[in-house]
């Protein structure tokens, strides 16, 4: 039979998105910008990370922030969130398109998704691809 699609869904304030798809293991996330981020920078974002974060993209530091946290969490649902936690997803590379940030996320040092990220409205949108095949091999 036909292999049921993975399915993400996501809500912060007053949005909410989701993903659907039989192709691959993909996860999405929305997160309102705001100050409260910064309490708990330290809980998942290196030094290094935000650097290079903050380099590439332009982004005032909230911003920034709430982008990384929500390509952190679309990729732990892409890869499957008991794989690893946010803590250990290490931002590997950054590069910018456009309005669009998008980083490949790596784990003990070996990359295990793409996300890409978007800012709109007050909100950073998140949606990450795992590259590592279901079955768990890469």
């Amino acid at each position: 039979g036909a292999t049921p699609p993975r399915v993400s869904i996501a809500h912060s304030g007053d949005a909410a998105v989701a993903l659907a798809t039989p192709e691959a293991a993909m996860g999405i996330d929305v997160e309102i910008i705001r100050d409260s981020i910064l309490e708990i920078e330290s809980d998942f974002v290196s030094p290094g990370e935000m650097d290079r974060v903050m380099s590439a993209a332009g982004l005032e530091r909230t911003a920034a922030l709430t982008s990384v946290w929500a390509a952190k969490e679309a990729a732990r649902k892409a890869v499957g969130p008991d794989q690893c936690a946010m803590s250990d997803m290490v931002i590997d590379h950054v590069e910018v398109d456009g309005d669009c940030v998008a980083c490949d996320l790596a784990v003990d040092g070996r990359v295990c998704a793409r996300a890409v990220t978007r800012i709109s409205a007050g909100y950073a949108y998140a949606v990450s691809r795992s590259l590592k095949s279901r079955n768990g091999g890469s």
